[in-house]
C-alpha cells in the first residue's frame, strides 16, 4: 500500500494495469482548489513545496473535481530506454507512486500527501498498437485542387507505422511515415505522433488510405506485435465554393439617424453543398473580418444599425474544406426624417383627392389639427398601386383637416396638418 493516505489503482482483483493504456483517475476536494502531480514525494509545509512540484493534476482551475489521465509505459520499454543507466526517480520494476497536493485560494495545502500508487503489468507486450487519434479528423474535407496533405497520426505507444492505398500486410505497405520510437517522445496527449503527406488526393471524391502499424522499434522483428487489420483514414476532395447572391446593393431608406441594414450572402457548391461560414468587413484589409451574426449555412445574414452615406462591404466566405469565396457590395443609406408634403388638392367630380410628393397614408379630422393620426378618418387611394393619391368623399360645408404619413412613420407634428382643405381653398 502506499506509504501515505491515499489509494491504490488496479485492473480487477490485484492486477496490474495494462502497458501503454490510457487510465483516468481524480479526486473531490472540499472546497474548490488547485491540485498538482508528481512521481518524486516532497516534504516540507513552506509555500514552495507545492510549488515545486511538477504537474498539475489535470488543468490549473480552482475546483473540487479534478481528473488526470496517464498512459504507462511498460518496465520493459523502460529499461530499453534507460540501457542501464541509474536513474531512482523512474521505477523500473513497473510500481508506481504518484504524489498529489491540494491548494486553496488563500494558499492552504495538505502538507500531508495523498498518494496514488498502481503497479504496470510487467509480462511481455503481445498487443499490437492502437491508431488513438489523428490531427485531421477522418471523413473531413480537402481543399479544391490539393493533391496533397500532411497528417499526422497519434499512437498509443512508440512505434513504426506506414500507409497505402489499399489494405496490404505491414511489410507490403510502400510508404514510410516518420515516428516516435522512443517513450520519452510522448506528445501532451501522452500519445506518439506518426508522421506522413498523403498524396494521390482526387477532387469530388472520397480518398482512401490505409495504416498499420508495428510495436517495439528496438526491439527484434520475432518479438514486436503488427496490426493485422488496417485503420481507415478518408479525406474527401471538393469543389470550389461560390458567392451566387449578396446584398443589399440598392439604396436604403429611413426614417431616424441610423437606418438599419442588412448584409446578406448565399453560397453555393464547395464541400458541403454551399455550407459555409462568411465574414464582413467595411475595409477589405486582412485582420477586419468578422464572422456574420447568422452563418454556418448556406444563407448568411448580419444586421447593421448604418448613418446617411455611401458604403462599401466586402465578404469572404470559407466552407469545411477551407474553400473560399469573396465578393463585395455598394449601396447607399438615406435618411428621410421629414413628413410627406402634399403637393396638389383638388375636387374631382363629388371626391376630394390629396396627391404627395411620396409614397404615403392619409387620414382627416373634422374638427381642428389637434388629434392621433391613427384615430382619423381614412382616406383611400384612387388607385391602390398608387399610393401618392388619396381620395375621401367631398362635403361642400365640411373643412379637413388632413394629416399624411410616410412609409418610415415621418408625419406632421401632433397639432400640426399637411393640408386644411375647405371650400375656399379647394376647386
Amino acid at each position: 500500500m502506499p506509504p501515505s493516505l491515499g489509494a491504490k489503482i488496479v485492473r480487477g482483483p490485484d492486477e496490474c494495469i495494462q502497458a501503454f493504456t490510457p487510465l483516468q483517475f481524480g479526486i473531490f476536494t472540499d472546497e474548490p482548489a488547485q491540485c498538482k502531480i508528481d512521481i518524486v514525494p516532497n516534504t516540507g509545509s513552506e509555500e514552495g513545496v507545492f510549488d515545486a512540484m511538477e504537474y498539475y493534476f489535470g488543468d490549473n482551475f480552482f475546483a473540487y473535481n479534478h481528473t488526470e489521465q496517464l498512459s504507462l509505459p511498460s518496465p520493459e520499454s523502460l529499461k530499453n530506454t534507460l540501457n542501464g543507466t541509474d536513474n531512482p526517480e523512474i521505477p523500473t520494476d513497473g510500481i508506481y507512486n504518484f504524489y498529489v497536493r491540494c491548494r486553496d485560494a488563500n494558499g492552504n495545502f495538505n502538507v500531508q500527501e495523498f498518494v496514488f500508487q498502481m503497479c504496470v503489468d510487467p509480462s511481455p507486450d503481445t498487443t499490437p498498437p492502437v491508431i488513438v487519434d489523428t490531427s485531421i479528423v477522418s471523413g473531413s474535407y480537402v481543399s479544391y485542387g490539393i493533391d496533397e496533405v500532411d497528417v499526422n497520426f497519434y499512437v498509443n505507444e512508440p512505434a513504426d507505422c506506414r500507409w497505402d492505398i489499399e489494405s496490404k500486410d505491414f511489410d507490403e505497405m510502400t510508404n514510410s511515415m516518420e515516428c516516435s520510437s522512443e517513450i520519452y517522445e510522448i506528445n501532451t496527449r501522452q500519445l506518439y505522433t506518426c508522421s506522413s503527406t498523403l498524396t494521390g488526393i482526387m477532387d469530388r471524391q472520397d480518398n482512401d488510405y490505409y495504416v498499420r502499424c508495428k510495436d517495439q522499434p528496438t526491439r527484434p522483428d520475432n518479438e514486436r506485435n503488427v496490426n493485422v487489420q488496417s485503420y481507415e483514414y478518408v479525406l474527401k476532395g471538393s469543389q470550389p465554393l461560390d458567392i451566387i447572391d449578396l446584398g443589399p446593393n440598392e439604396t436604403i431608406f429611413g426614417s431616424t439617424g441610423s437606418v438599419e441594414v442588412e448584409l446578406y450572402v448565399e453560397t453555393s457548391n464547395g464541400a458541403e453543398e454551399g455550407k459555409a461560414i462568411c465574414y464582413f468587413s467595411n475595409t477589405g484589409d486582412e485582420g477586419s473580418y468578422v464572422a456574420m451574426f447568422e452563418t454556418d449555412s448556406f444563407e448568411h445574414r448580419q444586421l447593421l444599425q448604418l448613418t446617411e452615406g455611401d458604403y462599401t462591404y466586402y465578404y469572404r466566405c470559407v466552407d469545411a474544406g477551407g474553400n473560399s469565396a469573396e465578393d463585395s457590395v455598394d449601396f447607399r443609406v438615406e435618411v428621410d426624417e421629414e413628413p410627406p408634403q402634399v403637393t396638389r388638392a383638388y375636387r374631382e367630380l363629388d371626391g376630394l383627392k390629396v396627391v404627395t410628393n411620396e409614397d404615403a397614408r392619409c387620414v382627416y379630422g373634422l374638427n381642428s389639427c389637434n388629434y392621433v393620426f391613427d384615430e382619423g378618418l381614412k382616406m383611400i387611394y384612387s388607385n391602390p398601386l398608387i399610393k401618392t393619391s388619396h381620395y375621401a368623399e367631398w362635403d361642400f360645408g365640411t373643412t379637413y383637416y388632413i394629416k399624411c404619413r410616410d412609409d418610415y412613420g415621418n408625419e406632421p407634428a401632433p397639432s400640426a396638418c399637411s393640408l386644411i382643405a375647405s371650400a375656399s381653398n379647394v376647386r
